[in-house]
């Protein structure tokens, strides 16, 4: 999905297929949605460390 007047993405939407339990394909939906898109300056943080 796209804002028409800024053309910025506000989400993606994915569609993957799986096997079920019984071996017919599921369809599984997922989706992001985005509060903010844009340039910054700030420093990202390093991803936690596991251990």
């Amino acid at each position: 999905m796209v804002d028409p007047g800024t053309g910025l993405p506000l989400a993606e939407m994915r569609m993957n297929v799986a096997k079920g339990a019984d071996g017919r394909p599921v369809e599984l939906p997922s989706s992001t949605s985005y509060q903010a898109i844009g340039w910054t300056d700030e420093r990202p943080e390093p991803p936690a460390r596991r251990d």
